[in-house]
């Protein structure tokens, strides 16, 4: 058994050298129950890739749906102007083939490739990357802030310019995101899409997305049968190497039944076995594993919308914060599995550092209650039934939760709900208290100010104060490394001090596959590059 450990790092250095940012990962821990060798790889596409995740997506609309089991699908189908490769975030080419940042940091200007064609043999143009960015933004949906204050515009056939109200260095890491694919425009605009400024009313090319794609991408999208099935085919027509596999089957699979199925499996893949589970997996040569830090998080929302839950009452706030079991929630995660302190991941450049973070406090807690003068502090912690992450379950989260708050004098009553109504109650804010999981969408602080007051994550519990606003505009626009450290440090304090919003932790990053697969390797936004899989031959 080949056994590779080692740690992973953010490497950060403000300014771009040779046209990329050094946003560098080192390598993750990597485990594989059979020896490695030296295989030669096979490269004619033939045969069937089997991946199984547990869904939470609903739609399959690049600019409307950012799940991770959808950005799987995008990264596959879609192509963006950079991209990463596995778990090292150094910004690559794909659409574009170079760039060049401004002084100030508050434009980039990208040369594009001239022999991308669309699926349907259509060449990709610089009108298809505006149109692309401006309907996501013009859609107003959860993705849109990736792009608030920046404007793309083309000044060329092949070249297009991004362009930033402030200066703003994430904009090189930003264009990865899979919110940001490129589009035929006119294939969407024949099928109702639109990028007008009154898209959110007027676009209607979202059912036609649930069965066809538009895409330059290694793979078409196939079939989608929503909550059971994706299916990809290769596309002939790709501008890049060649997958190995000819079709990837996608299957939406509880975690115990991936387990089994990719050990069974001779090309498989399971995206979420718990951590947990790992250990017993070592010594059989059936699997590898892959390990190592993972970048999502779990956390609670307090709703502070006023009159909406009990739970928002200041005192009921600061007696749930102290009163949570952090160190039985972060046992959920399994090995290296770690406890979060603030709103950005541990390891990322502004991370809170452990020491900074809340510790339990059941005394303190209980007579905060008692302090609110709150006879029933009743409320509902709500969660999406049946969805788990890393081996995870929102419910078991939620479990724990209840019984630490039961503990310190409140009264949660849990509430799992299908995905698609728990959302929409979300963005109608009415969820009292929520049981969530983000993922990373860029690999900058940046991606965080979503927890800003006037951040689209922070909108769904309306929280508002204008010292976090202050330290979340100046973080946002400041170039230096280290005075970005303090600042987003500083944001994250006074988050922990009045918002309705509590990091829990950080679960470790697990993948599970068929010994014969070869690069599979995890990254934090699209789980894996699944046209970099390839196999050893024999």
């Amino acid at each position: 058994m080949t056994n590779l450990q080692a740690r992973a790092r953010w490497k950060w250095r403000s300014r771009p050298a040779l046209g990329l940012v050094a946003l560098a990962v080192a390598l993750t821990a990597f485990v594989a129950a059979h020896s490695a060798g030296a295989a030669t790889e096979r490269v004619t596409a033939s045969g069937v890739l089997v991946v199984d995740n547990a869904f939470n997506n609903r739609l399959l609309d690049p600019h409307r749906e950012a799940s991770n089991t959808a950005n799987l699908v995008f990264r596959a189908v879609y192509d963006t102007l950079l991209t990463f490769k596995g778990d090292d975030y150094t910004p690559r080419p794909a659409v574009a083939t170079s760039w060049k940042v401004s002084d100030d940091d508050r434009s980039i200007t990208f040369q594009l490739r001239k022999d991308v064609v669309f699926a349907d043999g259509t060449p990709l143009t610089a009108k298809d990357v505006v149109f692309s960015y401006a309907r996501l933004f013009n859609l107003k949906v959860t993705q849109s802030f990736l792009l608030r204050g920046l404007k793309l515009r083309a000044t060329g056939k092949y070249s297009v310019v991004l362009e930033s109200d402030t200066p703003n260095p994430a904009l090189i890491r930003i264009v990865a995101n899979p919110s940001l694919s490129i589009v035929n425009r006119k294939l969407v605009a024949a099928n109702g899409g639109t990028a007008a400024a009154n898209a959110a009313n007027l676009d209607k090319a979202e059912p036609w997305f649930s069965k066809n794609s538009a895409g330059s991408g290694p793979y078409v999208l196939t079939e989608f049968v929503p909550q059971q099935q994706i299916t990809l085919e290769v596309n002939t027509r790709y501008w890049g190497p060649k997958p190995r596999f000819k079709k990837v089957i996608i299957r939406n699979m509880p975690a115990a039944a991936q387990l089994l199925n990719v050990q069974r499996g001779t090309r498989e893949i399971a995206i979420d076995v718990p951590a947990l589970e790992v250990e017993s997996l070592l010594d059989n040569k059936n699997v590898q594993i892959w390990r190592g830090p993972g970048t999502n998080i779990f956390y609670l929302t307090v709703n502070q919308t006023p009159g909406a839950t009990v739970a928002s009452n200041a005192k009921i706030l600061e007696a749930i914060r102290l009163g949570l079991d952090y160190d039985a929630i972060v046992k959920l995660g399994g090995p290296g599995s770690a406890r979060l302190a603030g709103m950005i991941p541990n390891g990322l450049l502004g991370s809170l550092s452990a020491d900074k973070a809340v510790k339990r406090n059941v005394a303190r807690a209980q007579q905060l209650v008692q302090e609110s003068g709150i006879k029933d502090p009743a409320f509902e912690v709500s969660y999406v039934a049946g969805f788990s992450f890393a081996g995870v379950s929102l419910e078991s989260l939620a479990q724990k939760v209840q019984s630490s708050l039961q503990e310190i004098g409140l009264k949660p009553s849990l509430i799992g709900r299908p995905l698609n109504t728990h959302l929409q109650l979300r963005a109608q804010k009415k969820l009292e208290v929520n049981v969530g999981l983000i993922s990373m969408t860029y690999p900058d602080p940046n991606a965080y100010l979503a927890f800003a007051p006037d951040g689209n994550q922070a909108a769904f519990i309306s929280f508002q104060d204008a010292t976090a606003s202050s330290l979340a505009a100046r973080a946002q626009a400041t170039i230096d490394d280290a005075k970005r450290a303090a600042l987003f440090t500083q944001f994250q304090d006074r988050l922990n001090q009045v918002s309705g919003l509590i990091p829990t932790f950080q679960p470790a990053a697990v993948l599970v596959a068929s010994p014969k697969l070869t690069n599979v390797v995890r990254n934090g936004i699209w789980y894996i590059d699944l046209a970099a899989v390839s196999e050893k031959a024999g």
